[in-house]
């Protein structure tokens, strides 16, 4: 039977027929589909960009319909910082990647405002290249400053810095999941009653490396604190403990455990460097320094005690301030190399040097400055040149000619 396209005739339209191809037609049909997509697989992606390109445009309105369904978000807000004010904190519950290009910062607005950036429910967070400040908890009895981390969710902190937030435990970060933290600086957050940790894990697993930790204020713990079975190990660490803090390393409880790898522990004023409170445990993972307190060998026996002569927090270049090793500092060097990484906390390759030195910092010296000429050498220089090339040959140096 010859089909209808070979016979010339055209198949009869039905109205189901009509009725696709106006919707077809409507305006919105693409947005319909898009969601009955959404809805049959059960996916839902961010809009992904926030603001439109200038820094008006970037709003917490824009961030919230943004993190509708997680997925990665980013920000077009101009060529300048920006600072997006928080009124209310931002609940994670699906996969979120948000990159702030190192020019945003989110405010939660501290005391008045009573939030914190980021409360993670089965849900896993990646921040990178962006600042959290004034993160705080409604209740003083909270943890987690800028971020709470439940036990079935995960974090990963790049490149990003916190400052000026508060809670009870984990002045910036409080963790009961999965935390990851690299390239990143944490000063001027605050525990309240008997906090632990700047950043702090009450369960779970934590992982910290290349970053700084310093002016914190935070009772056990000024740097760092574990407690409830969590493992914690920091490899590259710069970890100061304030005047204000009991410690810098607070290790409390069965089954709890901070391993130091290549990382400065140093505590200003009295006070142990490091406390392993009740079973808690502090290991030595090898090319650690310790400086400071009034417990001598506190952080282990095997460390050395030395003080790493570190500079203020700075801009020493890269994303994230630093503290820079001074010349001579006994850091230099002294890292153990199995665990040495690949880049500091600035992104300098590592070792510079006969190897890795100890700390989020690597040493370089500075270069001595290259040399000038005075104005009127130049013209001197250019009739010496024009001296010394009167009466060439033109044969090659080194050569004579041959007799015969």
């Amino acid at each position: 039977m010859p089909s209808l396209q070979s016979s010339g005739l055209r198949p009869s339209r039905s109205s189901t027929d009509s009725v696709t191809e106006e919707f077809m037609r409507h305006p919105l049909s693409s947005a319909f589909i898009a969601a009955g997509l959404c809805l049959v697989t059960g996916q839902v992606h961010a809009f992904g960009v926030v603001g439109t390109g200038s820094p008006g445009s970037c709003t917490e309105a824009a961030l919230d319909a943004a993190l509708v369904g997680g997925g990665a978000v980013t920000f077009d807000c101009g060529s300048g910082p920006v600072t997006i004010a928080l009124t209310g904190t931002k609940v994670i519950s699906s996969p979120t990647d948000i990159d702030g290009g190192g020019l945003i910062t989110l405010d939660a607005g501290g005391l008045p405002t009573n939030i914190r950036h980021f409360a993670l429910a089965a849900g896993d967070l990646a921040l990178s290249n962006i600042t959290l400040v004034n993160g705080r908890p409604n209740n003083a009895l909270d943890d987690g400053g800028a971020v709470y981390v439940d036990a079935a969710s995960s974090l990963t902190v790049t490149n990003a810095t916190f400052r000026d937030n508060g809670a009870s435990s984990g002045a910036a970060i409080w963790s009961l999941g999965t935390l990851q933290v690299s390239g990143s600086t944490f000063t001027g957050n605050a525990g309240q009653l008997s906090g632990i940790g700047t950043v702090g894990a009450g369960g779970g697993s934590a992982e910290i490396v290349n970053s700084t930790f310093t002016g914190n204020n935070v009772v056990h713990g000024g740097a760092i604190g574990a407690t409830g079975g969590a493992s914690m190990t920091v490899t590259h660490g710069t970890l100061v403990g304030s005047i204000n803090a009991n410690d810098a390393v607070f290790s409390g409880g069965t089954g709890t455990s901070i391993t130091l790898r290549n990382s400065i522990a140093m505590k200003e004023g009295g006070g142990p460097v490091c406390d392993p409170y009740d079973t808690g445990v502090i290991v030595d993972g090898g090319g650690n320094l310790q400086y400071g307190g009034n417990t001598p060998d506190s952080c282990g026996a095997g460390i050395a005690t030395a003080n790493p002569l570190l500079g203020a927090l700075a801009d020493n270049g890269g994303p994230t301030w630093t503290m820079a090793l001074g010349a001579g500092s006994p850091a230099i060097d002294a890292a153990d190399g199995a665990n040495g990484q690949a880049t500091d906390q600035r992104g300098i390759a590592r070792p510079n040097g006969a190897g890795y030195d100890v700390g989020a910092y690597e040493y370089y010296p500075q270069a001595s400055p290259a040399p000038t000429l005075s104005p009127w050498a130049m013209p001197i220089l250019v009739l010496l040149l024009l001296l010394t090339g009167r009466g060439r040959t033109g044969k090659r140096p080194g050569t004579r000619r041959l007799a015969g």
